[in-house]
């Protein structure tokens, strides 16, 4: 379901969100049914405690707290995966929700990416502010369609590069963390995502990076109950940083029931919020035959984005 954020094409090694790796060989948990909660707020808590970030979208999107995505990255070699990236044009607000439009192959209209491709184009929202630990919750209805090259997700995200020269301090913990120095440079690529792939919408990534490498990052499998339901979901993460007694660990959460942990490869750096969906050309690689996004246009929904800082003792908020 990733950051420096151009208006440009970049390359598919500067740019995270789970666009590095293909995913295919993460480990398949057992299987779990998740509840579905009722179709309104229940349970949201409290929104209104000092550095909570709560938005529900009821007017147009607020420009003091997103920023629509218009890049591409994670594009393949093949031209059989070739996809145009998210647009600006695909995030608005209708009806007191955030809809992120995804276009197909199916798509002929006038839009386009930013590397002119005419299909294929998602639509992202990151927040311009920065978290760290917390609880980072959306609730929100993914694209409903199987079978299909695209995948759902949220996820926050924070890029950079060191070499010991040009932060000693940062490339030292960066090591510290389990980083891998390549030719002496070190990428922190900071990343906890939630995606549904549109494969099959039953086995949603549970990931967690600070690199780039294989190494460096935690992808896990896990079989729910497919969101092809019509339904919205709670999907949340809260992310312990560590410190002051608290393990460093990423707990995931469906619908308010724990699906999985992970207590390797956990980010620290503060990080940017965003939610969407990009064609992630391994969205559609389950069954060894790539399902091609066959479709116009789709509408993923977003009723509300909470995020809770837990304000821990290993947050670090460098740039």
């Amino acid at each position: 379901m990733k950051i420096f954020y151009s208006l440009f094409l970049i390359p598919l090694l500067s740019f995270g969100a789970c666009k590095k790796t293909v995913k295919e060989d993460a480990p398949i948990i057992e299987p779990i049914v998740t509840p579905t909660l009722p179709d309104d707020n229940a349970g949201i808590g409290d929104t209104l405690a000092t550095g909570i970030f709560f938005d529900t979208f009821r007017l147009s999107l607020d420009e003091n707290k997103w920023e629509k995505l218009h890049q591409v990255w994670g594009v393949s070699s093949v031209a059989t995966y070739i996809h145009g990236g998210v647009i600006r044009e695909n995030a608005f607000t209708r009806d007191g929700k955030a809809v992120l439009r995804a276009l197909g192959d199916q798509y002929d209209g006038p839009l386009r990416g930013v590397n002119g491709q005419s299909k294929r184009l998602g639509g992202v929202i990151k927040t311009k502010q920065r978290f760290a630990s917390g609880r980072y919750e959306v609730r929100m209805k993914v694209l409903q369609a199987a079978d299909m090259g695209v995948l759902s997700a949220a996820w926050t995200f924070f890029y950079k590069e060191l070499t010991a020269a040009s932060d000693p301090t940062a490339y030292q913990k960066a090591l510290n963390h389990g980083n891998i120095a390549n030719n002496g440079k070190i990428i922190l690529n900071h990343e906890i995502d939630i995606e549904v792939k549109g494969v099959n919408l039953a086995d949603p990534l549970f990931t967690n990076w600070i690199g780039e490498a294989s190494a460096e990052h935690v992808s896990q499998k896990v079989r729910t109950q497919r969101f092809d339901d019509n339904a919205y979901h709670i999907f949340r993460w809260d992310w312990h940083t560590g410190g002051g007694g608290q393990e460093a660990v990423v707990n995931y959460y469906i619908d308010g029931q724990l699906i999985t942990s992970s207590n390797t490869q956990v980010p620290y750096r503060a990080s940017y919020f965003n939610v969407g969906n990009w064609f992630a050309w391994w969205a559609g690689n389950d069954t060894g035959s790539y399902k091609v996004p066959n479709f116009g246009t789709r509408e993923m929904l977003v009723d509300w984005v909470k995020i809770t800082p837990f304000n821990e003792a290993n947050d670090d908020w460098q740039l």
